[in-house]
C-alpha cells in the first residue's frame, strides 16, 4: 500500500511539473510581438553588432551582457524567446535543487513549479535579470557544496565565477549577492572544525583567506572589464552603473508596495503572495533561532548555514524592489523566497492534514496560472518587430 501511495505522490508532481511547462510553452507562443523593454535591448543589440559601445553609443542602466548576448543571437526574437525559455527551466531545476536540500522532498517540487509560473506570467523574454538570477542560483549550490564536501575551496572559486557571469547582466544583483556570501564564507570558515585549535587571529586569516577565493573567480571577467574602461570613459561609466540606478532611478522610479486593499484583482493576488513570501523569510529567523535552542538544527551545521543561505539570497535580492517595487522588480525574491514558503508549509502541516496542503497547492499554483497579468506586468501596446527590424 506505501508503493501505491509513493506512485500517488509521484503522479501528482508529473501533474503539476507538466502544468507549468505547458504554462511556459503558452506564454512562449502568445508573446508574438515585443514590449518597449526588449525593444530597447533589441536597439542595444543592433547597435553593438555595429561596432557600437554601451553607455558610450547609447544611454542603458543595464549592464552590457545581455546587449553583446542579443548581438550574438543575430538580434533573432525566435532565439532569444528560446535561450529565455530555457533560462527559465533551468531556474527551476536549480530551485528544486536548493529546496531539496532544506525542504521534504516531497514538498520540494512546489517552489520550482511555482518559480516557473510566476516568471512566465510577467513575459520575460530578453530579460537580463533572468539570466543574473540563474547564475546567482548556481553561485549558491556551488556553496552548498562547499559545505557539503568538507569545505573544499574549489567550490567557492566556482560560486565566484558564477557571481562574476551574473554581473555581466546584472551588476547591482550580482553586487548584493557576492557582499552576502563573502561574509557567509567568512563566517562559515571560523566555524569550520579545522580551526578549532587555531587562536582568533589565525581563524580570522583562515576566514578571510577563504572568503577572498570568492573574489578569484572574477578574475577571468577582467579582460572584458578593462576593455570596458578602456574604451569608455569613467565618468560615464560611474553615471550608467551607478548614479542612475542607485541615486536618480530610485527617486523617480519609485512604485509602492502592493496593497492588500487594492481593487484590482492582479494586484490583490500579488500582494497576498508577496506578503506571504515577506513574512516566511522573516519568521526563518525565528525558526532557525528556535530549532538551534531545542537541538533539531546544529549550530553552525550544514542544515543551519543552508537556512542561513538562502535567507540571505532573498534578503540581498530585496534590494531590487526597493528601488522600483512592482511586479517585475519583485520577481527575484518571489522566485528564492517561495522556497522559504514553501518551507514552512511544510513544517505546520502533519500528515493527517496533507491533502489540506495539496488543496491549497491546487488554489495557490491554479491561481497563478489563470489569473491574467495586468497592464504594469504585460505592456499591451506591443510594437511589432517585423516593422522595425
Amino acid at each position: 500500500m506505501r508503493q501505491n501511495s509513493d506512485n500517488k505522490i509521484n503522479y501528482f508532481h508529473i501533474f503539476w511539473i507538466l502544468l507549468s511547462f505547458a504554462y511556459l510553452i503558452f506564454q512562449f507562443l502568445e508573446a508574438t510581438s515585443i514590449s518597449p523593454r526588449l525593444l530597447e535591448l533589441l536597439d542595444g543589440g543592433r547597435i553593438i553588432s555595429d561596432g557600437g559601445l554601451p553607455y558610450l553609443d547609447f544611454w542603458t542602466m543595464i549592464s552590457p551582457g545581455i546587449f553583446y548576448l542579443i548581438s550574438i543571437l543575430n538580434h533573432d526574437l525566435l532565439l532569444i524567446k528560446l535561450v529565455s525559455g530555457l533560462n527559465i527551466i533551468l531556474i527551476s531545476v536549480c530551485i528544486y535543487y536548493l529546496s531539496h536540500k532544506i525542504i521534504n522532498s516531497e514538498y520540494a517540487i512546489y517552489p520550482s513549479v511555482l518559480s516557473v509560473i510566476l516568471i512566465s506570467k510577467a513575459s520575460p523574454w530578453g530579460s537580463a535579470w533572468l539570466i543574473s538570477l540563474l547564475f546567482i542560483l548556481i553561485s549558491a549550490i556551488f556553496i552548498f557544496k562547499y559545505l557539503e564536501n568538507n569545505s573544499e575551496i574549489k567550490y567557492v572559486i566556482y560560486s565566484g565565477l558564477m557571481i562574476g557571469i551574473a554581473s555581466l547582466f546584472r551588476h547591482e544583483m550580482a553586487g548584493f549577492i557576492f557582499g552576502a556570501f563573502f561574509q557567509a564564507i567568512f563566517f562559515m570558515s571560523l566555524t569550520h572544525p579545522n580551526v578549532e585549535l587555531f587562536s582568533k587571529s589565525k581563524r580570522i586569516i583562515y576566514g578571510l583567506k577563504n572568503a577572498l577565493m570568492l573574489a578569484l573567480g572574477l578574475i577571468p571577467l577582467l579582460p572584458f572589464a578593462i576593455y570596458l574602461i578602456v574604451k569608455i570613459p569613467i565618468n560615464i561609466l560611474w553615471d550608467s552603473l551607478f548614479i542612475s540606478p542607485f541615486i536618480i532611478f530610485r527617486e523617480h522610479g519609485n512604485i509602492p508596495f502592493p496593497s492588500l486593499l487594492s481593487g484590482e484583482i492582479f494586484e490583490l493576488w500579488f500582494a497576498i503572495i508577496f506578503y506571504s513570501i515577506l513574512i516566511a523569510i522573516i519568521l526563518l529567523v525565528y525558526f532557525i533561532v528556535k530549532n538551534v535552542k531545542n537541538k533539531s538544527l546544529e549550530l553552525n551545521g550544514i542544515k543551519f548555514w543552508q537556512l542561513l543561505m538562502v535567507f540571505n539570497i532573498c534578503l540581498n535580492l530585496f534590494n531590487i524592489p526597493m528601488i522600483a517595487s512592482d511586479y517585475w522588480h519583485f520577481l527575484p525574491v518571489l522566485v528564492c523566497g517561495n522556497i522559504i514558503l514553501f518551507l514552512f508549509i511544510s513544517k505546520i502541516l502533519n500528515n493527517k492534514i496533507q491533502y489540506f496542503f495539496r488543496t491549497f497547492a491546487i488554489l495557490l499554483l491554479l491561481s497563478t496560472v489563470l489569473l491574467p497579468a495586468n497592464n504594469k506586468v504585460k505592456i499591451d501596446n506591443y510594437i511589432e518587430y517585423n516593422k522595425i527590424n
